[in-house]
């Protein structure tokens, strides 16, 4: 045997003792098959969508763009720790595309809020700071039918989100995406730049000051418009703007009866000649979220709608 050779021999039967012992391995065997656990803030995590799930809910995923994970992590308030964005589908629902988000509160998340939309599926989902104030925009396309698709742009205000703009097509696909809850619309062709201009421009008409307005209070509904907050009970509940706006002006005008067209014209800014039903989705999506305080709303009927009630 060549002197080499016979050195690498003594050296393999030496090591060979030790390696068979498991002197120098690491970990047991039991180690070695065991997957690794996950932090106590994603288990969490996991249990919450687990319920979501277990509801009847199923995972649907953005089908275009680049964010196509059913499970996003994105830092959308500039805290510095990131929420977590789940899309679901839940097809017993009369809006069945949902947006979970869920907020990091130190080794755990809270679902802080929920986005939710009508149509097919979910296009594609966007995060951008628009006005660069350190909170982003959320822009979501909704797939509404084979034939319309609508892009939405959601304001978050405490991870509450407000819907500010919507893209959409012809005439009728205004009207159809208006009646499926959108707030406001810009006409195709649209582009991205033209989009998010147009975000930026609410964006900063939602920030001119001005002075408080009153705070409304009607039995056990209270709302404060000054920080966009509506409480039954003393419960928070989550208000589109326009649902919002519907709202405050009723109780602005409390008693007043205001007819379906100057509801349209005043709130959205638009007529259609009767053509959309626009404002009696909305107030009744507007009456279900209220709960019990959603009998103030009163329908006159043959004319529109006031508010009364509890003094």
């Amino acid at each position: 045997m060549r002197p080499w050779k016979h050195i690498l021999f003594l050296l393999l039967a030496g090591a060979l003792p030790v390696l068979l012992s498991g002197c120098m391995m690491t970990a047991s065997v039991e180690d070695l098959y065991t997957l690794p656990q996950l932090p106590d803030e994603y288990r969490e995590l996991s249990a919450q969508m687990d319920a979501i799930l277990a509801s009847g809910a199923e995972y649907a995923a953005p089908t275009a763009g680049s964010n196509l994970q059913p499970v996003q992590l994105e830092d959308l308030d500039g805290d510095g720790m990131e929420e977590a964005v789940a899309f679901f589908r839940q097809n017993s629902d009369e809006r069945p595309l949902k947006i979970y988000i869920f907020r990091a509160v130190e080794d755990t998340y809270v679902q802080a809020s929920v986005i939710e939309g009508s149509g097919t599926a979910i296009h594609s989902i966007r995060y951008e700071d628009m006005d660069h104030d350190g909170v982003k925009e959320v822009l979501v396309s909704w797939r509404v039918s084979t034939e319309v698709q609508a892009m939405a742009a959601y304001a978050l205000e405490d991870l509450e989100p407000v819907m500010i703009m919507s893209a959409l097509g012809e005439e009728m696909d205004k009207v159809r995406g208006l009646d499926l809850g959108a707030d406001d619309y810009i006409a195709k062709p649209f582009g991205m730049m033209e989009l998010m201009a147009r975000v930026r421009a609410a964006l900063r008409r939602g920030g001119e000051s001005s002075a408080p307005p009153p705070v409304y209070e009607l039995g056990e509904l209270m709302v404060d418009p000054g920080r966009h907050l509506v409480q039954v009970n003393g419960e928070s509940v989550a208000l589109t703007l326009k649902e919002f706006q519907l709202l405050c002006l009723l109780l602005e005008h409390r008693d007043a009866v205001f007819t379906r067209d100057q509801l349209l014209n005043t709130i959205w800014g638009y007529d259609f000649d009767g053509a959309s039903r626009t404002v009696d989705v909305h107030i009744r999506t507007l009456r279900q979220k209220l709960g019990t305080a959603g009998s103030y709303i009163q329908t006159i009927r043959g004319i529109g709608y006031k508010i009364g009630g509890a003094s």
